[in-house]
């Protein structure tokens, strides 16, 4: 996939500068001649040690003071010349609500509020594709906890999966017997503002998928499934594979919400050979990291909408990508048999690892004050790393 005309350079801002895709990002369009500009609400962040961000401009926590972190992007994008915005986290649902104060000059990679919840939440997204015809898993929600432990104390399946409407890495995603989980139930929070989700457990393989998309057209796609994980669900290597269901699927899906933007969906491919929508993520994830060397991904940021080639850009098919530091902190846990280990190995001395690049090595000595500052939050909260390093930017249906 290419663009007709020969790209203009431009200023750019990425959000959400701790994220590993947020770094690919700038790495990928700094390389191509772009001024990068990050924002960000935390003090240490993956990119603003690339040498390819011009500049790094903390901002109010989007979570915390809104407002505050509208106003703040908003000077930024007028007092800076920004031609593109790039959010990478959930702070493009904060970005969205405030969308309209953003010069009209600037292109934001953002959709409407409403789109992006329909999306986010995760009932509302499965009952989104039964609309529109596609198979989904069965899928209640529950607002209280006595009429939630009544339902698994009266069900019949032999296991379940229950689940926040609003959460992400799975971190708080409980698969189990109806038993185990009715004793799950009695412990977690849950109201009309904070509803729990019961769906049919799915066998098969789990693939996640990243796209960008422009008024409903796939510009870029690619999918991996989780070899190696942080946690339960945080993906820390990724090798593409991309079956027919599943392209079909994405396609499907940002064609019918004429969806502009990165998109994500997490589907099970069962033995049937139909993809099962689990949940989306309508924001940059992981699969980024496929299509982040090619050259011609930077330039759909940034090209002319009419120059867009009707071929969805894909990564290469033998393409990879590891989180190296983490796969040795959790990964190596992971390598319970021979197979595994070999597995891991492969993965280890073979994949490009996100964080170090030769031309560009100090966000991996950054990563070091990054992680230390997550680990410490983590002990004070009583949280997860993984937890404390999205708690200030999350969006978990607060109104706004």
């Amino acid at each position: 996939m290419s663009t007709k005309n020969q790209i203009t350079k431009k200023r750019i801002l990425i959000t959400g500068g701790r994220a590993p895709v947020a770094l690919d990002l700038a790495r990928s369009l700094g390389s191509a001649g772009h001024e990068i500009f990050v924002a960000e609400s935390l003090p240490y962040t993956l990119s603003s040690y690339s040498k390819y961000v011009r500049k790094t401009l903390q901002v109010p926590s989007p979570a915390a003071h809104p407002a505050a972190f509208g106003e703040a992007i908003q000077q930024i994008l007028e007092r800076e010349k920004i031609d593109v915005l790039i959010p990478t986290c959930e702070e493009i649902f904060y970005l969205s609500r405030y969308r309209d104060l953003f010069p009209m000059s600037v292109r934001a990679w953002v959709e409407e509020f409403k789109k992006l919840k329909n999306l986010h939440e995760k009932s509302q997204f499965i009952q989104l594709c039964k609309e529109m015809g596609l198979p989904t898993p069965k899928t209640e929600t529950f607002t209280s906890r006595a009429e939630l432990i009544s339902r698994l104390e009266n069900g019949t399946e032999n296991k379940l999966v229950l689940k926040p409407a609003y959460s992400r890495f799975a971190s708080q995603t409980r698969i189990d017997s109806l038993q185990k989980l009715v004793v799950e139930a009695r412990t977690i929070s849950i109201s009309s503002e904070y509803p729990w989700l019961v769906q049919e457990c799915l066998i098969g393989t789990e693939y996640c998928t990243y796209a960008l998309a422009q008024n409903g057209e796939t510009l870029a796609l690619s999918a991996y499934t989780r070899d190696f994980t942080a946690g339960k669900g945080a993906g820390i290597s990724f090798r593409n594979q991309l079956p027919r269901q599943v392209e079909e699927f994405v396609r499907t899906v940002i064609k019918k919400t004429e969806f502009t933007g990165q998109i994500a969906f997490d589907l099970m491919l069962t033995s049937s050979g139909q993809a099962f929508p689990i949940e989306c993520n309508p924001r940059a994830t992981s699969g980024l990291h496929l299509l982040a060397e090619n050259k011609e991904f930077s330039e759909l940021f940034v090209s002319d909408s009419n120059s867009f080639s009707s071929e969805i850009l894909q990564p290469e098919p033998n393409a990879q990508a590891q989180l190296r530091l983490a796969l040795l902190v959790y990964g190596l846990f992971q390598c319970t048999s021979v197979t595994r280990a070999w597995n891991w190995a492969k993965v280890f001395w073979s994949a490009r690892d996100v964080i170090f690049a030769w031309n560009d090595p100090l966000p991996f000595f950054g990563q070091f004050a990054f992680y230390f500052e997550a680990f410490r939050r983590s002990r004070r909260m009583n949280k997860t790393p993984i937890e404390v390093t999205t708690e200030d930017i999350e969006w978990n249906g607060q109104t706004l």
